[in-house]
């Protein structure tokens, strides 16, 4: 099983295609999802010519759970760490909703690394309101609890797994994909919730991106709001934007033909599979 050791002894779990001298896109997955939410995008790419990576973040997945560690800073160096023990010296990088965040961090503190950003589904800061603070606060008041009653946990989740998703995609649809949630520990979603979703904020260094950005939401999305993804657009210089109908906070998979037919073309033009890596 492909697995590498982080130098806190955390494992983390990959799949790499391992298509040879081909230009690397790296995906990276959201708070409390897995690889898999990328399984949609993984053949398209592969079909290109392209070298594709999915990774497991700690707390998800196949990856260890340890008790803490979960900022989108630590993320971003685990990315790294990876990146350098497969020799990988730089990639495009397609993160949806908290690894949105991941890549931009990766983005400020290895710039040398990013050739091209996908940012899906994300923003710059999740808690940019006193709603949404009010909302996290609640979470955290009432975890003390769900920590230790998973009947209730699994509940909480199926409950936000309603309003990831479009109204117009469907329960059996939904369940498909987020099942798996319910039996992550609680404690792993609650402390990441804590150390990433509350405290990231990067907005006042967004705008230094300078390689091609392509930025990516759902109509439907009630956890990051369409005005986050349009002010990332707005920040980063020559961006592109792209909102797809019938569709939520997990628009990759809810409209999968609507959003390959962008991710190739935008990787086409930007990061074409012939090119020649230095």
């Amino acid at each position: 099983m492909p697995y590498v050791r982080m130098s806190d002894g955390t494992s983390l779990y990959y799949e790499d295609n391992r298509r040879a001298n081909r230009p690397v896109v790296v995906f990276l997955h959201g708070w409390t999802a897995s690889m898999k939410w990328w399984n949609e995008q993984v053949i398209p790419l592969a079909k290109e010519y392209y070298r594709v990576v999915t990774i497991d973040l700690r707390g998800q997945g196949k990856s260890d759970k340890p008790i803490g560690g979960y900022s989108v800073e630590g993320h971003a160096e685990d990315v790294n760490a990876l990146l350098d023990y497969m020799g990988i010296k730089s990639a495009a990088f397609f993160g949806h909703s908290m690894g949105g965040g991941v890549a931009q961090i990766l983005y400020k503190n290895h710039p040398e690394k990013v050739n091209a950003i996908g940012i899906v589904a994300s923003g710059a800061c999740w808690i940019d309101n006193i709603l949404r603070k009010i909302g996290m606060n609640l979470l955290m008041y009432v975890s003390p609890v769900i920590k230790y009653r998973p009947s209730l946990f699994k509940l909480v989740v199926k409950v936000a797994a309603r309003g990831a998703f479009s109204p117009h995609t469907s329960w059996k649809f939904i369940r498909k994909w987020t099942d798996d949630i319910a039996e992550l520990p609680p404690y792993a979603v609650i402390n990441e919730a804590k150390e990433a979703i509350m405290k990231f904020d990067n907005r006042n260094s967004v705008h230094e991106i300078k390689v091609p950005t392509v930025i990516i939401d759902g109509k439907d999305d009630l956890f990051t709001p369409n005005r986050q993804s349009k002010f990332l657009h707005d920040q980063i210089e020559g961006s592109e934007l792209h909102i797809i109908k019938k569709a939520g906070h997990c628009v990759m998979v809810e409209q999968p033909d609507a959003f390959n037919q962008i991710l190739v073309d935008f990787l086409k033009r930007t990061y074409p599979p012939d090119m020649i890596l230095q």
